[in-house]
């Protein structure tokens, strides 16, 4: 019984946690890459305005 529960459990956590990950991942890449879009932004603005 116990093993069977073992068996179910990985089956079910498993993909859970791969999924997880490849959220998180996706997560973060994305909040960095508007940081940087952001960054990228304020940097045009201050050559176009001269300042740079």
């Amino acid at each position: 019984m116990t093993l069977w529960v073992m068996v179910i459990a990985v089956l079910l956590l498993a993909p859970a946690g791969v999924i997880g990950a490849m959220l998180a991942r996706q997560a973060l890449t994305n909040a960095i890459w508007l940081d940087a879009r952001q960054q990228a932004v304020l940097t045009a603005a201050g050559v176009r305005a001269g300042r740079l």
